[in-house]
């Protein structure tokens, strides 16, 4: 009779298994290979906090864990203006990785981020970056947003982003090396200012050729 009855449950567990792990958040590894990796869809989770009330320690409470929701969307939006809302990844740190790794926001518009970073000690280093701070202030002079990440032990950890903004903000979040953000901002500004010197060129040019001639349509 007991040998039945854990034939009629086994399939009830087994579902109730494979559903927890359709919910659970999943979690990026960093890996030498991994020049960069792009948040989405379950890798990244949302907490609506409308009125900004809550504190940290309520959104990190396991009495919260289940009011974030993950992203129906491969890049979410904060659509309600100068609303808070709460973001947060999981990240596997991988010790022997030979190369420093950072987390940047593509999104530079974006006014209000502060980053709940974690420590090895398992307290959260403050990190605020946004649009509305001093340019000077940024943790490195881009015109993304850059934090970078200690990456220390193996554990899996969990980033907090508490994020608003007076307009629609794309919040992507993208893990990449060091190595790969300074080959592709070197390559950015090149071509920017390639962009850059050829309005200043032709601008120059119409500049001189409306001197010369006076007419207006220089």
């Amino acid at each position: 009779m007991l040998l039945s009855f854990f034939k009629k449950i086994l399939p009830l567990v087994i579902s109730l298994v494979a559903i927890s792990g359709l919910k659970a958040q999943k979690t990026v590894q960093i890996k030498n290979n991994l020049p960069q990796h792009i948040f989405t869809f379950k890798e990244i989770e949302v907490l609506e906090d409308a009125q900004d009330k809550f504190t940290f320690d309520e959104i990190k409470s396991p009495a919260f864990d289940k009011r974030f929701k993950a992203s129906i969307n491969s890049t979410p939006q904060t659509k309600n203006l100068n609303k808070t809302y709460w973001f947060r990844i999981k990240i596997k740190h991988n010790e022997s990785a030979e190369k420093p790794f950072l987390l940047e926001f593509f999104d530079q518009t974006i006014d209000h981020i502060t980053a709940y970073l974690p420590q090895r000690d398992k307290s959260y280093k403050i990190e605020n970056l946004g649009d509305a701070n001093d340019f000077n202030k940024r943790l490195i002079h881009h015109k993304n947003f850059e934090i970078p990440i200690q990456n220390d032990g193996n554990e899996t950890e969990t980033y907090y982003f508490k994020i608003s903004s007076s307009q629609i903000a794309d919040i992507i979040i993208v893990l990449r090396s060091a190595e790969w953000f300074i080959s592709y901002a070197l390559d950015e500004y090149f071509y920017f200012g390639i962009f850059y010197g050829m309005i200043l060129v032709f601008s120059f040019y119409n500049l001189i050729m409306f001197i010369a001639i006076r007419q207006k349509q220089y």
